[in-house]
């Protein structure tokens, strides 16, 4: 078996434990952290045979509920790391059922994971689950879809008369399985229960059953809780946390695991084989890295179009533009220089002018005036970042007439930053100014950056940009920069060095990077490229 193979095999694994996995993100760098401790140390024969000694208090699901009605709903997101790259994110959630009246819950767990192996592939997978089950634990049904690179596998399943009846499609491929529900067993997401019932009884040894669903089997479940300890999580934060141990078992695997719980039972922090490393985090960046990931799978999306790239170099061009299953006339903003004419359900047109900004006429490129967002300071745009400030200065010096600091300063960043290709990582400003180098995403922040410092309202905007491929041309991902200009917006791109409008440029969106989470003005644009197809 390949190593990647059995990465992706132990990663199956270690997710029967824990439902739920994900990064913690900075804004330096979403691909690195996580923890050294990594792997579990072995387990000496003696412990084991203490362990196996001692007689466990039996936790069965049917008895009393193991979450209060007026706690719900509970939501959480976590990071996974292996080895100490962030490869995935989870959410997980407790949540009343959407059928008025009824006093079930729904346990929804949502996992998106990238795995790379030292080849330099990648194998990216998506879980799906959402499990129906009686306030006391005991399952109804439960739902799960897995997408993967190679396949897309659907699970059914349902308990009658104590038999969980499981239906598997791959491919369009059914395949129906009869399992026999132990006494007391707990559903798919189980471990949460026991997690937060374990919190709350003495320290002594506990076990339960569950069904593991990477197995499709119900397996023993054993932990023990000790006494709390301090425990420094990611961002150096310092927490006291009972550890809970946790050994999986169906008398052919054993998985192992070491627990961090809050004195509520919610999972803060987990080890387990293999390199494995969780923490909880918060939504906003559980979300920064599912975008990552979600970039990363898209970062070769183009769009073929059958012309020389010379076809490009008209004053103005009209692009015919047909989407699978959007109408264009959604997709493409529609500007003063921009006209976009919707044809049917799936065809439009959309005329792109190319305009110089010294020989505006009056009715050009005229928008509505800028809000706050595109003046102030953010997470992605620190303007007031002394590095920020220095650059602004060093490049403009005292120049206050309202086109010279636009034009100077998208030269001054083309001329500085070395152009590198598109990345999954989106970086800040400030560091782009250390690295001295950067993708088209980088080129444009830091222009934006370095506008706002000397006064002047900017933006980032995102669409197409006609490339030359070969004997033909294509359409890519880009960013660039638009900088309220006396009564209108002027389009920037520092990454090739232009002032005003290029008809090879098409718009889909503009943002002002005032949120947490900056793929927003990324991720739309890249999503639509492979539903697209362009001709003049």
């Amino acid at each position: 078996m390949s190593r990647f193979r059995l990465i992706k095999r132990l990663m199956g694994v270690a997710l029967i434990a824990f439902p739920y996995a994900g990064c913690q993100p900075s804004p330096q760098n979403l691909s690195h952290g996580g923890q050294p401790e990594g792997l579990l140390p072995k387990v000496s024969a003696a412990a084991v045979k203490a362990e196996e000694s001692s007689q466990p208090l039996v936790l069965e699901s049917g008895g009393k509920a193991w979450v209060e009605g007026a706690e719900l709903p509970l939501e959480a997101w976590y990071s996974l790391y292996l080895n100490q790259n962030c490869v995935g994110v989870s959410y997980l959630a407790v949540k009343p059922p959407e059928i008025q009246g009824s006093n079930l819950l729904r346990l929804v767990n949502r996992d998106i994971i990238e795995v790379h192996s030292e080849a330099g592939h990648s194998q990216r997978s998506e879980r799906y689950v959402e499990s129906l089950e009686r306030p006391s634990g005991q399952l109804l049904s439960f739902t799960e879809t897995l997408s993967t690179d190679e396949a897309t596998t659907e699970t059914n399943a349902d308990v009658r008369a104590e038999v969980l009846t499981l239906t598997t499609t791959v491919e369009g491929k059914a395949v129906t399985t009869n399992l026999p529900v132990p006494t007391g067993a707990w559903g798919p997401l189980g471990t949460l229960a026991l997690l937060r019932q374990v919190a709350k009884l003495p320290e002594q040894p506990y076990q339960a059953q569950f069904f593991a669903r990477q197995l499709n089997k119900f397996v023993k479940v054993n932990l023990i809780r000790s006494q709390p300890e301090l425990i420094t999580l990611p961002g150096g934060v310092v927490e006291e946390l009972s550890p809970v141990e946790m050994v999986l078992s169906n008398g052919e695997l054993e998985v192992r695991s070491k627990n961090w719980i809050s004195p509520a039972g919610e999972l803060v922090k987990s080890v387990g084989q293999s390199g494995f490393t969780m923490f909880q985090i918060t939504q906003s960046a559980a979300e920064l890295i599912e975008a990552e990931i979600k970039v990363s799978a898209l970062l070769q999306a183009t769009v073929p179009i059958d012309k020389p790239i010379t076809a490009f170099d008209a004053p103005s061009i009209t692009y015919k533009i047909t989407a699978a299953n959007r109408d264009p006339f959604t997709i493409f903003t529609s500007l003063v220089n921009q006209p976009v004419t919707s044809i049917n359900a799936r065809n439009a047109e959309v005329v792109v002018t190319a305009f110089n900004p010294l020989h505006l006429s009056p009715d050009d490129n005229l928008q509505a005036a800028p809000g706050i967002d595109c003046s102030q300071a953010s997470t992605w745009i620190p303007f007031q970042a002394p590095a920020i400030q220095s650059l602004a200065n060093e490049l403009l010096g005292a120049t206050t007439e309202p086109l010279e600091p636009a034009t100077t300063l998208t030269l001054g960043v083309h001329q500085r930053l070395e152009q590198k290709i598109l990345s999954r990582q989106f970086a800040r400003p400030d560091q782009t100014v250390a690295a001295k180098a950067g993708d088209c995403t980088a080129h444009a922040t830091l222009l934006v950056s370095l506008l706002r410092a000397r006064g002047v309202p900017a933006r980032v905007a995102s669409g197409l940009n006609i490339v030359a491929a070969g004997q033909e041309s294509q359409g890519v991902f880009h960013m660039w920069c638009e900088a309220w200009v006396g009564d209108r917006w002027l389009t920037l791109d520092p990454f090739w060095g232009t002032v005003g409008r290029q008809a090879d440029h098409l718009k889909l969106l503009e943002s002002p990077l005032g949120g947490e989470n900056p793929y927003d003005a990324v991720l739309p644009v890249l999503q639509v490229i492979p539903q697209l197809t362009i001709s003049l």
